[in-house]
């Protein structure tokens, strides 16, 4: 199944995190956790398996879609004679993945972004620092999202898109007295 972020990625679109990460133990389960939770509850069942299947034959050479690439990469486009930009669904991949290394402790937050624990460089954020780094980031990811969204509710018959009515899952606590 087609990965939508690589190492290369995250550390090209997301904010700083070190180049010696271990992507494969740490980063690699967080980017799968994304893919399913994040994403695919936003396009959908029916688009998410459209998508990772295009990459899949993407990566074995098959035809090229500009309008899916355009998705996953970002840029420019028009509608109704109006221009457009976004980031690209890769861009709020990395960042969700960025946010939920964060939340998990993958690394130490430092001053100079997510690093590995042994850093002579680090120091380790407290909660408060963790929690608000964790919402800011969050929030860019959602927002990175919300223009992919954009961009497929504009383009649905070129893209494929499907709207879905799958809404993000909230954990509820209910607590019983006796």
């Amino acid at each position: 199944m087609a990965q939508l972020l690589t190492k290369e990625l995250l550390l090209d679109r997301a904010r700083s995190v070190e180049l010696n990460i271990n992507y494969d133990a740490k980063v690699k389960p967080i980017v799968n956790e994304v893919q399913q939770y994040d994403v695919k509850m936003q396009l959908g069942e029916a688009f998410y398996n459209l998508l990772i299947d295009y990459l899949d034959a993407k990566e074995g050479g098959g035809t090229a879609n500009e309008h899916l690439d355009l998705l996953m990469d970002g840029g420019a486009y028009t509608c109704d004679n109006n221009k457009y930009r976004f980031d690209g669904l890769y861009t709020a991949v990395a960042y969700y993945t960025y946010a939920r290394m964060i939340k998990s402790q993958a690394g130490n937050l430092g001053v100079t972004g997510l690093r590995t624990p042994n850093d002579q460089y680090n120091s380790m954020a407290d909660l408060k620092d963790r929690q608000t780094a964790y919402t800011d980031v969050k929030s860019m990811a959602d927002s990175y999202m919300a223009d992919c969204l954009s961009y497929l509710k504009r383009k649905k018959s070129e893209t494929g898109f499907v709207g879905c009515d799958t809404k993000k899952r909230r954990t509820n606590i209910i607590v019983v007295k006796s």
